[in-house]
């Protein structure tokens, strides 16, 4: 049997460069570390939707690079459903609220403890791990919230270990700086692990932010503003996007939410901003038209720790980098590694409640930050909230470890 790993690497780089589906690649990726270390370079998000039926063999996968869907067989999801991902790793809980990592496009499992307190109508919110478990078997750290805490657990160890009990209060948490962060309703924390773990609080108190990002080593929060419109005004919106695939209204630069109102919309922006893959202009997702869907993404706001942890500064351009948002998992990506890419943009996809709580619907799009408008977005999967049936939202998938570009 030939054993590829062997291959000369020159040539085997001028074969995977050559590469131009997505699934190709991650496939490749997966022979052996050799292929993997080359294939990860072309770095290729995935987009996961919400599964209502979480009995089936199959992964829907919405790829942003080349806006196509592509299907993988996978009889290691069946009762399953899909919670979350990281570091290329879809987090998966089973019908005896076991969790398990899996990746699959290797279709490696690896199992985790199974002590894990949840609730079981609402089991799982969301998994975060410090490191690839294939490059830092030995140092990889999971972080779990679920709807009873936050709780830990070391890659190969036997048992989670639970924070003091706060969970039901966490909006967001993160990796950075070798530490994990979370984000309550008063206030950012940094997560002590040790024999017993413990909180410390970061100033100042009572911070709003949705989202929790990992910059390059630097940490991001993330604010996600809402427009409410007329029913009939959001639409008119939404089949705008339908039928243009391209731009939409200029929602970002409503007055009641710009925060700098003297700013004028700058005609030129246009031209900067990267031609290519304009967010989700073929996205395949099942859109439904609900009259009450009136709390639509106007904007995002982005600021970032200062080296001393005591304050957050506005950031209006984040360089070469597109973050990708949503309460699963949230991640910053170097564009020259993201083909298609806007540079210093905004890709969220999420779950989103109306005002009366009562009404979920599911919202992707992309956001510039240069010109702050949104570019494209889509509102699908509306339904009526249900306590004892939850569905995921969509979820973010990249393969493997990141590497940022050597500066």
């Amino acid at each position: 049997m030939t054993d590829w790993s062997l291959l000369p690497e020159d040539f085997l780089r001028l074969i995977l460069d050559k590469l131009s589906s997505p699934l190709d690649n991650a496939r490749s990726g997966a022979v052996c570390k050799l292929w993997h270390s080359i294939c990860k370079q072309k770095t290729f998000p995935w987009l996961l939707p919400p599964d209502p039926d979480p009995v089936h063999h199959k992964l829907c996968l919405f790829s942003l690079s080349d806006q196509e869907v592509y299907h993988i067989k996978l009889p290691e999801l069946e009762n399953k459903v899909i919670w979350g991902a990281s570091h290329g790793w879809l987090v998966t809980m089973d019908e005896d609220f076991f969790v398990c990592l899996l990746d699959p496009f290797s279709k490696t499992q690896i199992q985790l403890p199974q002590n894990l307190k949840v609730n079981k109508r609402l089991p799982l919110r969301k998994v975060v791990m410090s490191s690839d478990p294939r490059t830092n078997p030995n140092g990889c750290i999971i972080m779990a919230c679920t709807y009873c805490g936050l709780a830990y657990c070391r890659l190969g160890g036997k048992e989670w270990t639970p924070f003091p009990a706060m969970g039901y209060q966490i909006i967001d948490f993160t990796f950075c700086k070798g530490q994990f962060y979370a984000r309550y309703y008063h206030g950012l924390f940094i997560c002590h692990i040790d024999s017993e773990p413990y909180f410390t609080q970061l100033p100042p108190k009572n911070l709003q932010m949705d989202y929790l990002v990992d910059l390059a080593g630097d940490l991001l929060m993330i604010n996600r503003f809402v427009q409410c419109e007329t029913p009939a005004k959001v639409l008119e919106n939404v089949h705008e996007s339908d039928e243009e695939g391209d731009e939409t209204e200029d929602d970002a630069s409503s007055d009641v939410f710009r925060e700098n109102e003297h700013e004028s919309h700058d005609e030129d922006a246009d031209d900067e901003i990267e031609d290519g893959l304009k967010g989700f202009g073929k996205c395949p997702f099942q859109r439904q038209d609900y009259a009450y869907v009136d709390h639509l993404t106007c904007c995002f706001s982005v600021f970032k720790l200062d080296e001393k942890g005591t304050s957050w500064t506005k950031v209006n351009d984040i360089g070469d980098q597109a973050l990708l948002l949503g309460s699963k998992n949230s991640v910053a990506l170097p564009t020259c590694s993201f083909p298609g890419c806007a540079r210093n943009a905004i890709y969220y996809a999420d779950k989103y409640w109306l005002a009366n709580d009562r009404v979920v619907f599911n919202e992707v799009g992309n956001f510039h930050l240069k010109d702050r408008r949104i570019h494209s977005r889509h509102v699908f999967d509306v339904y009526e909230y249900n306590a004892y049936h939850q569905r995921p939202p969509p979820i973010w998938f990249v393969q493997g470890s990141l590497q940022l570009p050597e500066s």
